[in-house]
């Protein structure tokens, strides 16, 4: 079962995790930092309408893994208008999974139906900050191999194509 929720969305448990993990000093990237401020509230609605025209249910069993706690966002509430149960996956992930049961009322349900989660979250929104103060470090050039090498066509990119060059 899933565990009770702090109001930031992330557990007791977990809190206790990050509170033990050593602090890393300021200045270990030297001139950059990289600094999350939350950005703005959202809400997402998603929507599901599945029709089976040769299907005859008796009940539906809807189940949807609930948005990941991600750097850039900060998943706060996902509720259904079904009622719905939180279930946490027994894969690798440990995934929570919203698990809805849905009974059928009339004929119309037997092979069709909607159902709509709305998900709520904070995006948090990154910056890259420069201190002009550090100075920079030197970069050495590519040696001719090196950048043969990284510049070398592959199935996602060719770096020659006239497409890519305009």
């Amino acid at each position: 079962m899933a565990e009770a929720q702090t109001k930031q969305g992330i557990s007791a448990d977990e809190l206790l995790i990050v509170d033990a993990l050593p602090k890393i000093p300021p200045g270990l990237n030297g001139r950059y930092s990289l600094e999350t401020n939350p950005s703005k509230k959202v809400s997402a609605l998603y929507s599901l309408e599945v029709t089976a025209p040769h299907l005859i249910a008796d009940h539906w069993i809807l189940i949807a893994a609930k948005p990941p706690h991600l750097p850039s966002q900060r998943i706060s509430n996902v509720t259904s208008k079904t009622k719905s149960k939180v279930i946490i996956e027994e894969g690798p992930l440990q995934r929570e999974l919203l698990v809805t049961h849905i009974p059928v009322k009339g004929p119309q349900d037997k092979n069709a139906i909607s159902w709509q989660m709305l998900i709520t979250a904070e995006l948090n929104a990154r910056h890259v900050i420069v201190d002009s103060k550090m100075p920079k470090k030197a970069v050495k050039d590519l040696t001719p191999l090196e950048k043969q090498f990284c510049l070398r066509t592959t199935e996602q990119l060719d770096y020659t194509s006239a497409m890519l060059r305009q």
